[in-house]
């Protein structure tokens, strides 16, 4: 009697029109707006180019924006950031050297 009581009750669910409502609710695929769609493409652009950090975050802030946005201002932290990069890269450590090079480069507009 158990099995029948189930078999009959699963057969009442799958027919009724509730169970059909609730099917045609579900959506098959999300649309994206326009805005999420630049934010995807422009994930992935930053993610192909390995960006991390402050050149992520710029380099997010000048995609979500198109073509119109302007790069952002050069503030003296940015400067100094720079410098210590391309000092590092050239292989200059502490000393008069690197002291001179940071000199120059902070100079330059």
């Amino acid at each position: 009697m158990t099995l029948r009581a189930a078999l009959l009750t699963s057969l009442i669910l799958a027919f009724s029109p509730m169970s059909h409502a609730l099917a045609a609710e579900v959506p098959t695929a999300k649309t994206l707006t326009a805005s999420q769609q630049r934010m995807v493409d422009c994930n992935k652009e930053a993610s192909a180019k390995n960006l991390l950090g402050i050149q992520r975050r710029e380099f997010m802030r000048t995609c979500m924006h198109g073509d119109s946005a302007k790069p952002p201002l050069a503030t003296p932290q940015n400067r100094m950031r720079v410098c210590n990069q391309q000092a590092t890269a050239m292989g200059l450590t502490m000393g008069p050297q690197r002291r001179e090079f940071m000199s120059q480069c902070l100079k330059k507009p």
